[in-house]
Protein backbone atom coordinates (compact mmCIF):
# COMPACT_ATOMS: atom_id res chain seq x y z
CA UNK A 1 0.00 0.00 0.00
CA UNK A 2 1.27 3.50 -0.44
CA UNK A 3 1.83 5.76 2.24
CA UNK A 4 -0.28 8.75 0.19
CA UNK A 5 -3.40 7.15 1.32
CA UNK A 6 -3.93 6.98 4.70
CA UNK A 7 -8.01 5.49 4.34
CA UNK A 8 -6.67 2.84 2.58
CA UNK A 9 -3.63 2.09 4.41
CA UNK A 10 -6.07 2.21 7.39
CA UNK A 11 -9.03 -0.16 5.93
CA UNK A 12 -5.83 -2.68 4.80
CA UNK A 13 -4.36 -2.72 8.13
CA UNK A 14 -7.69 -3.69 9.94
CA UNK A 15 -8.30 -6.42 7.43
CA UNK A 16 -5.02 -8.11 8.20
CA UNK A 17 -5.65 -7.59 11.91
CA UNK A 18 -8.82 -9.48 11.21
CA UNK A 19 -7.04 -12.72 9.72
CA UNK A 20 -6.11 -14.95 12.86
CA UNK A 21 -2.37 -15.78 12.97
CA UNK A 22 -2.46 -19.14 11.51
CA UNK A 23 -4.26 -18.02 8.12
CA UNK A 24 -1.42 -15.39 8.20
CA UNK A 25 1.30 -17.90 8.49
CA UNK A 26 -0.12 -20.12 5.92
CA UNK A 27 -0.53 -16.78 3.43
CA UNK A 28 3.24 -15.99 4.49
CA UNK A 29 4.10 -19.61 3.61
CA UNK A 30 2.46 -19.75 0.42
CA UNK A 31 4.55 -16.58 -0.98
CA UNK A 32 7.65 -17.43 0.51
CA UNK A 33 7.51 -20.91 -0.09
CA UNK A 34 11.42 -22.37 0.53
CA UNK A 35 11.86 -25.92 0.30
CA UNK A 36 14.84 -27.83 1.23
CA UNK A 37 15.89 -30.80 0.37
CA UNK A 38 17.84 -33.14 2.79
CA UNK A 39 20.33 -34.71 0.45
CA UNK A 40 23.94 -35.44 -0.29
CA UNK A 41 25.83 -34.43 -3.15
CA UNK A 42 27.81 -37.94 -3.95
CA UNK A 43 28.97 -36.30 -6.94
CA UNK A 44 30.84 -33.66 -5.55
CA UNK A 45 32.15 -36.06 -2.78
CA UNK A 46 33.75 -38.07 -4.94
CA UNK A 47 34.95 -35.83 -6.60
CA UNK A 48 36.57 -34.47 -3.48
CA UNK A 49 38.43 -37.65 -2.25
CA UNK A 50 39.54 -38.44 -6.47
CA UNK A 51 41.25 -35.05 -6.61
CA UNK A 52 42.74 -36.09 -2.98
CA UNK A 53 43.90 -39.68 -4.40
CA UNK A 54 45.56 -38.11 -6.94
CA UNK A 55 47.58 -35.69 -4.49
CA UNK A 56 48.22 -38.18 -2.69
CA UNK A 57 49.44 -40.23 -5.90
CA UNK A 58 51.55 -37.32 -6.98
CA UNK A 59 52.98 -37.21 -3.75
CA UNK A 60 53.98 -40.56 -3.78
CA UNK A 61 55.39 -40.53 -7.03
CA UNK A 62 57.01 -37.49 -6.07
CA UNK A 63 58.38 -38.96 -2.73
CA UNK A 64 59.76 -41.90 -4.51
CA UNK A 65 62.03 -40.16 -7.23
CA UNK A 66 63.35 -38.27 -4.18
CA UNK A 67 64.16 -41.43 -2.61
CA UNK A 68 66.07 -42.99 -5.68
CA UNK A 69 67.77 -39.86 -5.89
CA UNK A 70 69.12 -39.60 -2.43
CA UNK A 71 69.87 -43.49 -2.41
CA UNK A 72 71.84 -42.69 -6.28
CA UNK A 73 73.55 -39.65 -4.67
CA UNK A 74 74.61 -41.44 -1.58
CA UNK A 75 76.44 -44.08 -3.86
CA UNK A 76 78.14 -41.42 -6.12
CA UNK A 77 79.28 -39.57 -2.94
CA UNK A 78 80.89 -43.00 -1.78
CA UNK A 79 82.00 -43.11 -4.94
CA UNK A 80 83.81 -39.82 -5.07
CA UNK A 81 85.24 -40.58 -1.59
CA UNK A 82 86.67 -43.70 -3.03
CA UNK A 83 88.59 -42.16 -5.78
CA UNK A 84 89.69 -38.91 -4.08
CA UNK A 85 91.28 -41.27 -0.98
CA UNK A 86 92.34 -44.37 -3.49
CA UNK A 87 95.06 -44.56 -6.23
CA UNK A 88 93.40 -45.65 -9.21
CA UNK A 89 96.25 -48.33 -9.60
CA UNK A 90 97.72 -49.83 -6.26
CA UNK A 91 93.98 -49.32 -4.32
CA UNK A 92 96.02 -48.16 -1.82
CA UNK A 93 95.07 -44.51 -0.09
CA UNK A 94 96.70 -41.88 -1.70
CA UNK A 95 99.05 -39.33 -0.25
CA UNK A 96 96.21 -37.10 0.23
CA UNK A 97 94.00 -38.81 2.16
CA UNK A 98 97.45 -40.54 3.89
CA UNK A 99 98.60 -36.92 5.43
CA UNK A 100 94.97 -36.32 6.63
CA UNK A 101 94.64 -39.16 8.36
CA UNK A 102 98.38 -40.16 9.40
CA UNK A 103 98.36 -36.43 11.30
CA UNK A 104 95.27 -38.11 13.57
CA UNK A 105 97.66 -41.24 14.41
CA UNK A 106 100.60 -39.45 15.25
CA UNK A 107 98.54 -37.13 17.51
CA UNK A 108 96.93 -40.35 18.70
CA UNK A 109 100.18 -41.84 19.95
CA UNK A 110 101.35 -38.58 21.19
CA UNK A 111 97.96 -38.50 23.66
CA UNK A 112 98.68 -42.38 24.33
CA UNK A 113 102.30 -41.42 24.93
CA UNK A 114 102.86 -45.44 22.79
CA UNK A 115 105.09 -46.00 19.96
CA UNK A 116 104.63 -45.64 15.99
CA UNK A 117 106.91 -46.90 13.39
CA UNK A 118 106.34 -44.85 9.80
CA UNK A 119 108.26 -47.05 6.99
CA UNK A 120 108.59 -45.83 3.31
CA UNK A 121 109.72 -47.99 0.55
CA UNK A 122 110.96 -47.43 -2.91
CA UNK A 123 111.33 -49.48 -5.98
CA UNK A 124 114.74 -49.65 -6.74
CA UNK A 125 115.58 -48.81 -10.44
CA UNK A 126 111.91 -48.77 -11.45
CA UNK A 127 112.95 -46.59 -14.04
CA UNK A 128 114.79 -49.55 -15.59
CA UNK A 129 112.15 -52.11 -15.09
CA UNK A 130 109.64 -49.04 -17.12
CA UNK A 131 112.38 -48.55 -19.54
CA UNK A 132 113.42 -52.50 -20.74
CA UNK A 133 110.24 -53.86 -20.06
CA UNK A 134 107.24 -51.21 -20.47
CA UNK A 135 105.14 -49.15 -18.21
CA UNK A 136 102.58 -52.05 -17.66
CA UNK A 137 104.86 -54.19 -16.66
CA UNK A 138 106.09 -51.47 -14.66
CA UNK A 139 102.51 -51.23 -13.15
CA UNK A 140 102.06 -55.08 -12.91
CA UNK A 141 104.96 -54.67 -10.14
CA UNK A 142 103.56 -51.49 -8.52
CA UNK A 143 99.92 -53.53 -8.36
CA UNK A 144 101.92 -56.84 -6.90
CA UNK A 145 103.92 -54.48 -4.63
CA UNK A 146 100.54 -52.71 -3.07
CA UNK A 147 98.94 -56.70 -2.96
CA UNK A 148 101.67 -57.27 -0.91
CA UNK A 149 101.70 -54.73 1.49
CA UNK A 150 97.99 -54.76 1.72
CA UNK A 151 98.29 -58.89 2.74
CA UNK A 152 101.09 -58.01 4.98
CA UNK A 153 99.37 -55.01 7.02
CA UNK A 154 96.86 -55.21 9.68
CA UNK A 155 93.92 -53.28 9.91
CA UNK A 156 95.27 -50.52 11.88
CA UNK A 157 98.14 -49.91 9.48
CA UNK A 158 97.72 -47.47 6.54
CA UNK A 159 98.78 -48.02 3.59
CA UNK A 160 100.03 -45.62 1.00
CA UNK A 161 101.22 -45.08 -2.68
CA UNK A 162 103.04 -42.04 -1.81
CA UNK A 163 103.69 -41.16 -5.77
CA UNK A 164 105.72 -43.17 -8.64
CA UNK A 165 107.03 -45.95 -6.89
CA UNK A 166 107.53 -44.95 -3.25
CA UNK A 167 105.04 -46.33 -0.35
CA UNK A 168 104.21 -45.13 3.15
CA UNK A 169 103.01 -47.70 5.89
CA UNK A 170 102.38 -46.30 9.33
CA UNK A 171 102.15 -49.02 12.05
CA UNK A 172 100.64 -47.39 15.38
CA UNK A 173 101.62 -49.06 18.68
CA UNK A 174 104.76 -50.92 16.41
CA UNK A 175 108.52 -50.79 17.64
CA UNK A 176 110.71 -49.67 14.92
CA UNK A 177 112.25 -53.46 15.39
CA UNK A 178 108.46 -55.16 14.54
CA UNK A 179 107.85 -52.64 11.61
CA UNK A 180 110.88 -53.46 9.75
CA UNK A 181 110.19 -57.51 10.55
CA UNK A 182 107.08 -56.63 8.99
CA UNK A 183 108.32 -55.15 6.12
CA UNK A 184 111.25 -57.67 5.54
CA UNK A 185 108.36 -60.33 5.07
CA UNK A 186 107.42 -58.15 1.71
CA UNK A 187 108.10 -60.19 -1.20
CA UNK A 188 107.46 -60.21 -4.64
CA UNK A 189 105.82 -62.90 -6.69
Amino acid sequence: MRNDEPLLLDIMQKAINSVDIKTRQQILNDWLSISYENATNYNLVFQILGGFLVIILVIGVFYRKLYKLKSELEKQRDELKFYASKDPLTKLYNRRYFEQIASKIIELAKRDDSEISIIMLDIDNFKKINDTYGHKVGDDVLVSLSKEIEESSRKSDLSCRWGGEEFVIVYPKTSLNNAFLVTQKLKIG
